[in-house]
């Protein structure tokens, strides 16, 4: 192996490695679905975000051919860095299968080597251990949508089923479209929901570009339930190289009450079905971790299988600001 890497990359060098990918699996009969936080427009609509201040992007070759890609959020304030990449339901860093957990480990050693950070968090496909790094596994859920719809209904448990009944029986009707307006509409659920529950919710500036970039280049949805005229529920979702991502979602008293929120996520998976998505991946969650135990036993409830990846995680905040502050007074001296 003759491993490099090399700051930036464009569309070419992303398909690239996309369309080799897709040429692995497809020849070991298994299908592949590219991490959306390693599409450019990813890392450009990152850059409206108030801690991120520049995207991060380098390429991983073997010789001349291109076998890997790094993206994430980069936000520098005063003399602290962090770098964020990835996320539960795509990573910031991949490395063509052949080449395993050193390519990985040699990929973000390289990367670090180049770039200073305080803090970093990176997603990677598979565990790797990296000197001074903590390593954390992270779950979601996949509905394999190649599946026949009945297939996917025997395989929800009776009560995800029975919420479903009770929100149709109760006359809620659920609306799916790309359009801006909608979009505003569900992130005012969405918001509603993250102050009720004392929760962060993503800046609607950050949601207006992912809506932006990613209808150019696979399908930005929202999905808002309804009871009579009266939205109850709502949620955001990703579509990129065959898979469908559940990005954010809420629902109001009444909705919780009316099981609205799981007639939005059947409406979602039927639609994900007709418009030839692979995987519908419902985000993060955790099988025994307390803080997750609602939010699991909902998602858990439409059958999904349960997959993971993993967060490399290092803080040195004060050696990098002693340093930093050390250059500085010698040049000051």
């Amino acid at each position: 192996m003759n491993l490099r890497i090399l700051k930036g990359y464009g569309k070419a060098v992303e398909n690239s490695v996309k369309n080799s990918f897709h040429d692995f699996y497809e020849q070991k009969q298994s299908f592949y679905s590219f991490d959306f936080p390693l599409a450019i427009e990813w890392g450009e609509a990152g850059r409206v975000q108030k801690y991120a201040s520049e995207q991060l992007r380098y390429a991983l070759f073997d010789g001349e051919k291109p076998i890997g890609l790094f993206q994430g959020l980069v936000n520098r304030k005063f003399l602290i860095s962090t770098l964020a990449a990835g996320s539960t339901s795509g990573n910031g860093i991949i490395v063509y299968p052949t080449y395993g957990k050193r390519a990985l480990a040699f990929f973000v050693s390289a990367i670090l080597k180049k770039e200073g950070f305080s803090t970093t968090s990176i997603f990677v496909p598979s565990y790797v251990t990296l000197p001074g790094f903590s390593v954390k596994k992270n779950y979601t859920y996949h509905i394999d949508l190649a599946e026949p719809m009945e297939n996917i209904l025997s395989r929800m448990t009776k009560e995800c089923r029975w919420a479903i009944r009770k929100a149709e029986k109760s006359q809620v009707k659920v609306e799916i479209s790309d359009s801006e307006d909608l979009l505003e509409e569900a992130y005012s659920i969405v918001a509603h929901t993250a102050n009720a529950k004392n929760v962060g919710a993503p800046s609607l500036d950050w949601i207006r570009e992912l809506h932006a970039k990613f209808s150019t280049c696979g399908h930005s949805i929202s999905a808002i339930a309804r009871h009579g005229c009266t939205p109850v529920s709502a949620g955001y979702f990703l579509g990129y190289d065959g898979k469908l991502s559940w990005f954010i979602g809420g629902s109001k008293s009444e909705g919780y009450k009316l099981q609205a929120g799981n007639v939005v996520q059947m409406k979602v998976i039927e639609w994900a079905k007709k418009h030839g998505y692979r995987i519908y991946d419902m985000g993060g969650t955790h099988p025994i971790d307390i803080r997750y135990s609602k939010i699991h036993k909902f998602k858990s409830g439409f059958g999904g299988c349960l997959a993971s990846n993993y967060v490399l995680c290092r803080n040195e905040f004060y050696w990098p600001f002693l340093l930093r502050i050390s250059g500085l007074l010698h040049y000051i001296c």
